[in-house]
């Protein structure tokens, strides 16, 4: 039997009785729009090929065998619909039989809070984080500005991490970037395009992809998470005319709304358990001495990630 559903979600789909997505919806996401998150994630077959699929909702949670169906793949008009909170299985077209899941090559790539975003550790971040503020001036989402000159509630953050260098120059987002700041460096991760200025929480949910920028929706924040406090606002770029060669580049904002498709949406919610001594969002626990650090799978990625980044920092 499947696990029960968890609620940090409310709308939940599950393919051959394996919770495989869901996400919390807050109203505004249409049918359509998650068909592309599900295709994203999933590819549906049946007898190792590609079969087209709908999404039937559970009328009877006593009987799996009611179902309603709320998302045919060729329904055009429906699809414009707003996808409704529940249960629903992925099942093929006409016969409405399960379908086989098969993972998409799209790889979610976890992230950390890099202390060089906002800390005076090297000449390059100093670079990095002063021009974020003299462009932005205040978060970008909240409006919140600086109080006696004090940046400590308001932290230039990557939009891209550092972390991920390899995967930077691979998708070649080094030669997107026409900044022409001093002390770039060949790959150009550290340009202001690359960059926001966020108050200091939201740089951590940024970070761990708690909510993320729909640039096709006029740059519209989706915010994934139950409570939805960001949910509905709007990034806002209106200091900077689009083609500037200090704005943030879309490209960018696009892959990272994504990554938090993957974080959020594919497979069953991710389990936190209490570790207080390996939060993955607090700078402060990144000690050398932290036996979290070298005892636990996240801590060991923490590690990994926040390695990278530094040294990536060096040779960007």
């Amino acid at each position: 039997m499947a696990a029960p559903p968890s609620p940090s979600r409310n709308v939940f789909v599950f393919s051959r009785e394996e919770e495989i997505a869901g996400f919390w919806q807050h109203g505004n996401v249409s049918k359509g729009r998650f068909r592309e998150w599900l295709e994203y994630c999933w590819r549906f077959e049946q007898g190792g090929s590609p079969v087209a699929w709908s999404l039937a909702e559970r009328c009877d949670p006593a009987n799996l065998q009611v179902r309603r169906v709320i998302c045919p793949s060729a329904d055009k008009e429906m699809a414009k619909e707003a996808m409704p909170p529940g249960t629903f299985d992925v099942l093929s077209d006409g016969t409405w039989q399960p379908v086989d899941h098969v993972s998409t090559s799209h790889v979610y790539h976890r992230r950390t809070i890099s202390l060089n975003s906002s800390s005076p550790s090297s000449s390059k971040s100093i670079t990095f984080a002063d021009r974020i503020r003299a462009r932005d001036r205040k978060c970008l989402i909240t409006g919140l500005t600086t109080i006696h000159r004090s940046w400590t509630r308001l932290h230039a953050a990557h939009i891209f991490a550092r972390a991920h260098l390899d995967r930077w120059r691979t998708l070649g987002f080094d030669d997107l970037v026409d900044d022409t700041g001093r002390q770039l460096g060949d790959a150009k991760i550290d340009s202001v395009q690359s960059g926001l200025l966020l108050r200091a929480d939201l740089h951590a949910a940024f970070n761990a992809h708690e909510f993320a920028v729909d640039v096709d929706n006029d740059y519209a924040i989706f915010d994934f998470t139950a409570a939805g406090g960001e949910h509905g606002g709007r990034l806002d770029l209106d200091h900077l005319e689009p083609g500037s060669s200090e704005r943030p580049l879309d490209a960018l904002l696009r892959d990272h709304f994504w990554q938090a498709v993957l974080a959020n949406v594919r497979g069953a919610p991710e389990v936190h358990d209490e570790e207080p001594d390996d939060d993955w969002t607090n700078p402060d626990t990144l000690r050398m001495d932290n036996d979290a650090l070298h005892r636990t799978e996240t801590g060991r990625l923490r590690l990994e990630l926040e390695l990278g980044s530094r040294l990536n920092h060096l040779v960007t």
